[in-house]
């Protein structure tokens, strides 16, 4: 199991091959080209 903060109010939580993300407001912008950019 991992997490973190995604946002200024959110938070995310990666367990058993799901990826959850509670709160509200907006996500951090992540760069996607290659997976080693984003937490999860």
């Amino acid at each position: 199991m991992t997490s973190g903060k995604c946002g200024r109010n959110l938070t995310w939580l990666f367990k058993d091959g799901t990826l959850t993300i509670s709160g509200q407001g907006y996500i951090y912008d992540y760069y996607c080209e290659d997976d080693d950019d984003t937490p999860w």
